[in-house]
């Protein structure tokens, strides 16, 4: 098992050349978790992929996999000039539940009114939810 330290903070990642995990996953799941404990703060700057294969031993595209699917599903961005980061909002922050805001006494009389082409979609969909799914 290779263990590395980085520098910026970045825990040990510890690629396990023996298990079936490919190695990508390996370190998608370790930056990862890093992250979302909080070991990798927001805005922390990553070393470059070049960087990161040469010290873990590994193919660069290995490497750039994993960081390829952090920033797919928004841990990571990165920028030509200045690097791969983790993201300032984390995806995970964004589904947390927000407590619903207050409804205030006018929000009945504020609320904005269908022009007459928009109640005419809606009754048309309407009536298409209550019409069988399927014709004879």
């Amino acid at each position: 098992m290779t263990r590395l330290s980085l520098p910026v903070n970045i825990p040990l990642l510890a690629i396990d050349p023996t298990s079936p995990v490919p190695r990508y996953q390996q370190i998608y799941d370790a930056l990862r978790a890093a992250i979302l404990a909080g070991q990798l703060a927001p805005g922390t700057r990553l070393p470059a992929t070049r960087a990161l294969a040469a010290a873990l031993g590994l193919s660069r595209n290995t490497v750039v996999n994993a960081f390829a699917q952090l920033t797919a599903e928004g841990y990571l961005e990165g920028k030509v000039g200045t690097g791969t980061t983790v993201t300032r909002t984390l995806p995970d922050d964004l589904l947390r539940a927000r407590p619903p805001a207050q409804a205030s006494p006018d929000a009945a009389r504020t609320a904005r009114v269908l022009s007459a082409r928009g109640q005419g979609l809606v009754a048309a969909a309407e009536g298409l939810m209550k019409s069988p799914t399927h014709i004879g």
